[in-house]
């Protein structure tokens, strides 16, 4: 190009030499970062450029994080008046980088463009992150500085690598000002963290929904032996957030670091990027050692809000809330592949323990469609989709994705416990068994969080199904389980209490329904059950409910009480929806009393038929 040329694109003149910005016949405020940013796209139409390319580009005289990147962008678009999710002229390209997509036009005479290319290398981080991105970082820095410790001292005396090894737990933020309308934050700043470092295959993390029972790691330590500990505290006040995080070595009983800052709260979403960066670097680790890492650093911050508070709120169980923030953290964002996630994982939950049936599903299936359209890498959506498989009686397919996922994924907790749940809808249950003992074995403390071992249950190991069971004391789910494992167990009076703890905790769930029923029955009550059990069969039928596990407790519940019609019915149904765990229902002691029946001798040879069919 010539000297003096200019670049138009919409009512935007951009004059290089000049280094000025005009609209429409007058100046734009514009600094010199952004000025330099918007040449570079402009000087470079209509292709990806990487984020390493353009930060060595605006940035060569000194190395700055991504978020620097991330937040010049931001403030150029308000300068353009473009639209993150409707733009106009600069589009984000998902883990890569942007592209310029308005009609350029160059005038005449202009300088050369100075392009750095885009292999340009790096230099390694030497200078101070800014305050900007501060709080977010601390419980990352801090836990990489400790595991990064952790690793050169172990690597030092020892000839293995022992972060092949050590386990993590992240516990959650206690809020030094308890108030409703920050408390949901402690527990989110935990679980975001969590997800995070679960990605990388460096180390085993404690699952969230493990933690979420646990408020301080003394109480985690009692109940679980782990090598390092993430904690720490914070205070929202006058729109600003101050954190302090630490990391503790358990085997050494000493902190390895710890640290305090403070920044506006709307910057919380601009650290996913930052976090790879830093794991890379500390850990020396290849960057394909990071199997996913969210890129949030866009959100609206609005919709990060929301996004906060339903995870607390699905933590705790209150589904109804939490997709209450998910539904409005996607309207606000709707390129928002994790919120669609949890979305869907929340209206999973509802539609199998809440009545939401066919309904929720649908509902469901489409946010975790959403998510894998908006990210193919995001892997967690995928999994959460073969549950709804299971439980809309399309075992088969969910296996199938399963194991395909387990061909690159092998220490994939999450896969081989879904895995599991296929198996045991198909009374698969040794191959159940299996790949949940898996599941255990690649992440320790796997299963003992929101989901209930049930294959020990179904082949009458119910001492080691009561053991396996979360000890959680605010899930309703969970307690129902613990309620039931006593329950088989001849222990009828410690299972009644649970069953009306669990009641207490939700009266809304079929799960709790069935336990109140039981705990009437204990009680000599048998009106009462019947009469709750008939409210429950009835929204199983006004809602369309398919999950044919719950529904065979139904019939259970009522082949306990004696109501053999509605038993038979409902373990037909149960059949029909693909709940076809034979072996379990020839030895269900719950349902002895209707083995001389036709109707089911005719129901169970149903389910031995398909069970026989099952092809994995």
């Amino acid at each position: 190009m010539e000297n003096g040329s200019s670049f138009k694109f919409g009512d935007f003149v951009l004059d290089p030499h000049e280094q000025t910005l005009v609209q429409n016949d007058a100046n734009v405020a514009i600094t010199p970062k952004v000025f330099q940013l918007l040449r570079f796209l402009v000087e470079n139409p209509g292709r990806i450029v990487e984020k390493d390319e353009l930060m060595a580009a605006v940035w060569a005289e000194s190395f700055v994080e991504e978020s620097n990147l991330t937040y010049t962008i931001r403030q150029l678009r308000k300068i353009l008046g473009d639209d993150f999710s409707q733009p106009k002229f600069i589009e984000t390209v998902p883990r890569r980088g942007y592209r310029f997509i308005g009609d350029v036009s160059v005038s005449s005479k202009s300088e050369p463009a100075e392009i750095v290319p885009a292999n340009v290398e790096l230099p390694r981080s030497k200078g101070k992150l800014s305050l900007m991105f501060a709080l977010a970082l601390v419980p990352i820095v801090i836990l990489i500085a400790g595991v990064s410790y952790f690793y050169k001292a172990s690597s030092a005396s020892h000839s293995t690598d022992r972060t092949a090894h050590a386990t993590l737990a992240i516990v959650s933020f206690r809020n030094l000002k308890p108030n409703d309308e920050t408390d949901y934050l402690g527990f989110a700043f935990a679980d975001t963290l969590n997800a995070k470092l679960t990605s990388m295959r460096t180390f085993k993390v404690f699952p969230s929904s493990l933690m979420a029972n646990y408020r301080s790691p003394q109480d985690f330590l009692s109940d679980h032996k782990t090598d390092l500990v993430v904690t720490g505290t914070y205070l929202k006040e006058n729109g600003k957030l101050a954190i302090s995080s630490q990391v503790f070595d358990v085997s050494k009983n000493e902190t390895l670091f710890q640290d305090s800052f403070e920044l506006g709260e709307e910057q919380l979403s601009l650290t996913s990027e930052i976090i790879a960066r830093r794991l890379i670097n500390e850990l020396r680790l290849r960057p394909q050692e990071i199997s996913k890492y969210a890129d949030m650093s866009e959100i609206n911050p609005q919709s990060y809000g929301h996004f906060l508070k339903g995870i607390e709120q699905y933590s705790r169980f209150r589904l109804a809330d939490s997709i209450q923030n998910f539904e409005r953290a996607v309207e606000i964002e709707p390129n928002f592949p994790e919120a669609w996630a949890k979305l869907g994982n929340s209206l999973l939950v509802s539609a199998s323990t809440h009545y939401g049936g066919a309904e929720y599903y649908k509902r469901a299936e489409s946010a975790f469609r959403r998510a894998i359209e908006l990210d193919g890498a995001y892997i967690l959506p995928k999994l959460l989709l073969t549950n709804i498989l299971v439980e809309t009686n399309r075992k088969e397919e969910a296996v199938e994705i399963l194991l395909k996922v387990l061909e690159k994924e092998p220490e994939n907790a999450r896969a081989w416990w879904e895995l599991s749940y296929a198996y045991r809808f198909a009374g698969r249950l040794e191959r159940s068994i299996e790949a949940g003992e898996k599941a255990h074995q690649v992440d320790p403390g796997f299963y003992l969080n929101a989901a209930a071992p049930n294959y020990y249950l179904y082949v009458g190991d119910y001492q080691k199904f009561k053991s396996s069971v979360s000890r959680r004391t605010d899930s309703s789910y969970i307690k129902f389980y613990q309620g039931f494992a006593e329950y088989h167990l001849g222990e009828r009076e410690a299972a009644r209490q649970l069953f009306d703890e669990a009641y207490q905790l939700d009266s809304n769930s079929m799960q709790t329904q069935i336990g109140k029923a039981l705990s009437h029955s204990i009680s000599g009550d048998n009106a009462k059950a019947l009469d709750l059990l008939n409210k429950t069969e009835n929204e199983i039928a006004a809602k369309g409910i398919t999950d044919g596990e719950g529904i065979y407790k139904v019939a259970q519940a009522f082949a306990v009480l004696g109501n053999k019609t509605k038993a038979l019915e409902l373990f037909a149904l149960s059949v029909e929806k693909g709940f076809i765990c034979y072996p379990y229902f020839l030895s269900d002691p719950l349902v002895s009393n209707l083995r001389t029946d036709k109707k089911f001798a005719a129901t169970l040879a149903r389910s031995k038929a398909l069970h026989d069919a099952f092809k994995y």
